[in-house]
């Protein structure tokens, strides 16, 4: 078997399997209450409708990708591992690597997929209360929505190579709220008084994502509108941390014990 066959075939299986779990039809539930939370909110707002429609289903879309990442990537090879599932995979041959690449790929997939349900029916409220065009960067900041949420799951996916579910989940979410506090507290000075705090968090960062840059909520609800070039930017970062944390984790998982 050929290792892109194998990888297509761990990315299929794993994207079905959490599929069968009935997430996706939790997230249509979700998507429905946004409607009519939207729509009611909507008629409150006194002229801010179109603000408070993108801000709920924004908001609902961040949330659901982060915990979808979260809890299910702490789950992603640690259960395969535990019922030895595993074990026969890899006798396949399939090499290490690419199992723990096309198990990230399909929940990757399941991402995606949440992020389109959820962001279709926030639009569809949209377009049929105001007529309006597409919000300006609303593609964008799904994208990056979703850019966060794969880097989420690979900080979960990591560390549940080392340690175990509960205290994954304590630092994924750490890893979440500092990157986007740390440097928020830094330009508002909160550890003027406190320099080696400061180094700290300016140190931080510098090496772990600042998931801060994701975030084009405010951008759209309020403006301005970000450059080219700034969303380039962005977008090479996600990328570049997305491409280093798939590394660390294949290189954890090719030297981890399994027996």
């Amino acid at each position: 078997m050929s290792q892109l066959k194998a990888l297509l075939i761990v990315s299929r299986f794993t994207f079905l399997e959490i599929l069968k779990s009935r997430i996706i039809l939790n997230t249509v539930f979700i998507g429905f209450g946004i409607l009519l939370v939207s729509y009611v909110a909507s008629e409150l707002s006194l002229g801010l409708g179109q603000r408070v429609v993108l801000d709920i289903g924004l908001g609902i879309i961040n949330i659901s990708i982060l915990l979808i990442a979260a809890f299910f990537g702490v789950n992603l090879v640690s259960e395969e591992i535990q019922s030895r599932t595993v074990y026969m995979i890899l006798s396949r041959p399939v090499e290490r690597w690419v199992f723990i690449l096309g198990k990230s790929i399909g929940l990757c997939g399941i991402l995606l997929l949440n992020t389109a349900i959820i962001s279709g029916q926030t639009l569809m409220m949209y377009f049929s209360l105001f007529e309006e065009s597409l919000p300006v960067m609303m593609i964008e900041a799904l994208l990056f929505m979703f850019m966060e949420g794969v880097i989420i799951m690979l900080i979960s996916v990591i560390f549940s190579l080392i340690s175990n579910k509960v205290l994954t989940i304590i630092i994924t979410f750490s890893f979440y709220l500092m990157g986007h506090s740390a440097r928020t507290l830094v330009e508002m000075g909160f550890f003027t008084r406190h320099p080696n705090w400061e180094k700290a968090l300016k140190f931080y960062t510098m090496i772990f994502p600042e998931l801060r840059k994701f975030n084009l909520k405010s951008y759209i609800l309020y403006g301005p509108e970000l450059g080219f070039s700034q969303l380039l930017n962005t977008g090479l970062y996600g990328s570049f941390y997305i491409g280093f944390l798939m590394l660390i984790a294949c290189f954890i998982f090719q030297r981890k014990e399994l027996s």
